[in-house]
This record gives C-alpha cells, sequence and structure tokens, in this order.
C-alpha cells in the first residue's frame, strides 16, 4: 500500500489468510492469471513496467480485436526480439485484480505480469514457504496505525481495532 516496501519477520500475525500463490520452478513469486480458454502461473515481474505480457503463441486462442501488430523490440542478452500488441475483448483476471479490455502485450516464452498491475495490489511473500499473496487493499479501511505494525527487537506490534497491541 503507498508504494512501499515493508520487510516484517515471519509470524502469525504477518501472513494473510487465504489462498496463496506458488512459486515458479525458478524459485520466483508467481500470481494465477486466467483468461477465456487459459489459467496460468505467471511471472510477478517488477522489472517490466508494463502491465501484462503473454507468449505470442498465446494470441490465436484469445478474442482479440486484430490480429497483433509489432509495437517495439525487447533486448536483453539473448538478442532482440519483436514487442507485439493487441486489445483483448472480454476480461483477464490477474490474482486479485479484473480487467476489462486489456491491451496486452505479446513476446518472450512465459506470462509476466508487470509493476503497472503489481502496484494496484498488496504483495506478500514468503520466500522460505515458496509460496505469495495478492490483494487488493481497503484503502477506505486501512488504519494508519497499520504503519506501525511490526516486529522490533522482539517485540511484535500488532492492530486491534484502533489500538496498538504489543
Amino acid at each position: 500500500m503507498h508504494d512501499r516496501l515493508r520487510v516484517r519477520d515471519k509470524s502469525r500475525f504477518t501472513l494473510p489468510t487465504g489462498a496463496s500463490y506458488p512459486y515458479l520452478p525458478d524459485e520466483r513469486p508467481g500470481i494465477t492469471v486466467e483468461g477465456p480458454g487459459f489459467s496460468v502461473l505467471g511471472l510477478m515481474d517488477t522489472g517490466h513496467t508494463g502491465s501484462l505480457t503473454l507468449p505470442l503463441a498465446m494470441a490465436a486462442s484469445l478474442p482479440l480485436e486484430k490480429a497483433p501488430t509489432v509495437i517495439g523490440a525487447a533486448t536483453s542478452v539473448g538478442g532482440t526480439q519483436p514487442i507485439y500488441g493487441a486489445r483483448m475483448k472480454g476480461a483477464i483476471r490477474v490474482g486479485p485484480l479484473v480487467i476489462t479490455d486489456p491491451e496486452l502485450q505479446f513476446y518472450g516464452q512465459r506470462v509476466n505480469v508487470g509493476l503497472h498491475l503489481l502496484r494496484q495490489m498488496t504483495i506478500v511473500m514468503d520466500p522460505v514457504g515458496k509460496r505469495s499473496w495478492a490483494t487488493t487493499p481497503d484503502r477506505r479501511a486501512a488504519s494508519p496505525l497499520s504503519n506501525y505494525a511490526g516486529r522490533y527487537d522482539g517485540i511484535e506490534i500488532r492492530v486491534e481495532g484502533e489500538r496498538l497491541i504489543y
């Protein structure tokens, strides 16, 4: 929330309840991406400044407004490859977010969820447990006291109602 990174000790107070997403086989955090006819585990890619990138092979099975066209190029240690773009008709769910009629990019071999979408969620990562959670923050319910919750020199501080408890 508020574009901040908080590192906290893992405890029963700091891990969310509910379903989590497994890490990818290469031990990077994953998130479920679902659309018409597909459900895949995508990479939470904070280095990708866009929204959502899918492999070009998926384009043929999606309800696109028109065929993908080249909109740029991606250069990496593996070389340069074209980036294709197209608008999809319908909705895609990325974790807890639903995006209607999204502008999609196509390149590479995996589904990448970029920073533009990740910034709209609260992400909790448990690298030891190889799982993560993504929620949409309820900005109306967020208490300023939550800024102080955490573990400090062996003391656990949490928010209950409108009070800090240690």
